[in-house]
């Protein structure tokens, strides 16, 4: 984390401990929900935008990686939805926005079908889950997690899976959790479709990037189409399914347009 305020913390809570890092103050929160086998750290860059904003960001870790993380066994996506609301209880907040990248738009979208009166709205980047992965691309994608292959192949793999043309996929080499994306990947092959994808009723935000292969634009322009009015969306050009490091200002600049028409 590169700003100061940064500030760590732990929740001790029935279900299991939960761990991470907030930033800045203000209403709406917002709880953040990382990318496929990834650390939610990547959000640092927007999170601290958004704090300049007004806005208090909430980063729990995802279950695998901090040391506080709950266990992996079984995992589902009602569980990792279940950690954003209890992280959300444990910290004394009624309602808050969340925002899921790739996998984790599964994740905040499924939070908000739980718990729509305690879901503000959710912000949706790079949102899959409505159809199965094209087979080359869910290869490229679980190559990126083989840490044995030589790393010109493996950056490869993060290129095509993650990156537009003309992307360095090198700001991803390192990041990337094995276990954790072994047991995220069992909870998404076993929640294809389903009423969690309406989220909940709540308003949605879809950033979509044009170049994103294992979220096509035209899944998220059927989503829109799908859920009608709630959804704003915002198209982004020149970025992959990563699309966090590869147009940072863009994506915050869709993000806080969005969060100032909710206010």
């Amino acid at each position: 984390m590169s700003a100061t305020g940064w500030q760590e913390f732990r929740l001790d809570l029935p279900r299991g401990p939960i761990a991470g890092w907030r930033i800045g103050q203000g209403d709406p929160a917002i709880l953040f929900a990382p990318s496929f086998g990834r650390s939610v750290t990547d959000f640092a860059d927007l999170a601290e935008r958004l704090a300049e904003r007004g806005y208090g960001c909430i980063l729990p870790e995802a279950r695998g990686i901090a040391p506080a993380a709950r266990g992996l066994d079984g995992l589902t996506q009602a569980d990792l939805a279940g950690d954003l609301l209890d992280a959300m209880q444990g910290l004394g907040l009624d309602r808050a926005v969340l925002l899921g990248h790739a996998f984790g738009n599964r994740v905040v979208r499924h939070a908000a079908h739980l718990a729509p009166d305690r879901v503000l709205a959710v912000a949706l980047l790079a949102a899959g889950g409505a159809r199965e992965i094209d087979p080359p691309i869910r290869k490229a994608l679980e190559d990126c997690f083989r840490l044995d292959l030589p790393e010109k192949d493996r950056l490869e793999a993060v290129r095509l899976a993650f990156f537009a043309d003309g992307n360095d996929p090198a700001v991803w080499r390192d990041g990337w959790f094995p276990d954790v994306a072994a047991a995220q990947m069992r909870a998404a092959d076993g929640e294809v479709g389903g009423e969690w994808m309406l989220a909940g009723g709540v308003p949605v935000l879809v950033v979509q990037p044009l170049e994103d292969k294992v979220a096509p634009p035209e899944m998220a322009r059927a989503l829109r189409l799908k859920l009608g009015a709630r959804v704003s969306m915002v198209e982004i050009a020149g970025a992959g399914h990563a699309l966090l490091p590869e147009r940072p200002r863009e994506t915050f600049e869709a993000i806080a347009a969005w969060l100032e028409g909710l206010a």
